[in-house]
């Protein structure tokens, strides 16, 4: 996880702590962030919606999981959809196709 990264999340539970706003989760479609791609994938019985990301550089889990998701600790939701693409949360790299799973409300 970079530094800068970390420093934003801490800074951001600090405000949240000081009875600050609450950050919104930003708005992310294929439009508005690099490297993101959404199928659709259907089944005999469903249909399932996949985003993706291809890491670009500078990216760690932790930045992209503020993009997605608004907070930095869902990295490892991401960490544990792409098992079988990465060895450790530390080892990404530019150009890897990772799954963004959904969260549950």
């Amino acid at each position: 996880m970079d530094t800068f990264v970390l420093l934003n999340n801490i800074v951001t539970q600090a405000q949240i702590a000081a009875d600050g706003p609450t950050p919104s989760i930003p708005d992310v479609t294929p439009n508005n962030k690099a490297g993101m791609e959404v199928r659709v994938i259907q089944r005999a019985t469903d249909e399932i919606k996949a985003r993706l990301c291809t890491v670009q550089h500078g990216d760690s889990l932790g930045a992209i999981s503020i993009k997605f998701y608004g907070v930095i600790g869902q990295y490892t939701t991401i960490f544990d959809s792409n098992r079988g693409l990465l060895s450790s949360p530390d080892r990404i790299r530019v150009g890897q196709r990772l799954v963004i799973p959904q969260l549950d409300a």
